[in-house]
């Protein structure tokens, strides 16, 4: 049976980068703090009221590199951090009809996975600060000889 989900592109709307442009006329910016207050409570109320919410990436707008600040937006907006990193995770992966490959750590899954310092369900932020990579098994970087550059500042 088809299923609708949710799939924001929410953490946009608090790119400090846009918001300190000084170049942007005032109708733009009072324009774009409207759709930020509109993104942050229709996200709120979806959370609230249970829609299926899966995290996906809008690489026009947001720079590749930096989906965990949507996982962050997420918490910070109606989700705690676990609800935030099943998002990015199983519920995106089963979105894509792909959840019996990739999405959870089981026996036989892809096994793609990243290490953080600190723990991500007490603060999201720690997903934007990634020390190693291990891709279907296999470390990526976080190694003694190959690092992980770090993604986001």
């Amino acid at each position: 049976m088809p299923s609708s989900e949710l799939v924001p592109t929410g953490a946009m709307w608090d790119l400090e980068e846009e918001q300190t442009k000084s170049d942007v006329p005032a109708w733009r910016k009072e324009r774009d703090e409207m759709l930020r207050r509109g993104a942050h409570e229709s996200f709120r109320r979806a959370a609230a009221a249970g829609v299926k919410i899966a995290m996906g990436t809008d690489a026009s707008v947001m720079p590749q590199g930096r989906n965990a600040e949507e996982v962050v937006w997420m918490a910070r907006n109606g989700m705690t951090p676990l609800q935030a990193i099943r998002a990015a995770t199983l519920d995106a992966a089963r979105v894509l009809g792909h959840d019996k490959e990739f999405g959870s750590i089981a026996v036989g899954k892809s096994a793609d996975m990243i290490a953080v310092a600190g723990d991500p369900l007490a603060d999201a932020r720690v997903l934007e600060h990634v020390k190693a990579v291990i891709k279907q098994g296999a470390p990526v970087c976080g190694t003694e000889t190959v690092k992980c550059r770090e993604i986001a500042p």
